[in-house]
């Protein structure tokens, strides 16, 4: 079952083609995404490159 949250509503989706959508989505997703460590150092980065940008 997947759970899709919009603007003005929800649904809950239970229709096994778009479970198997919904799925390989957060997979592609969870595979682009940063781990710990890189994610630390690019919001430590962002953070400083702020900090200059107020001075």
């Amino acid at each position: 079952m997947v759970y899709v949250e919009t603007f003005t509503d929800a649904d809950y989706l239970d229709r096994p083609n778009a479970v198997r959508a919904y799925t390989r989505l957060w997979d592609r997703r969870r595979a682009a995404a940063l781990g710990p460590v890189e994610s630390r150092k690019l919001i430590l980065r962002m953070a400083d490159d702020m900090e200059r940008q107020q001075t």
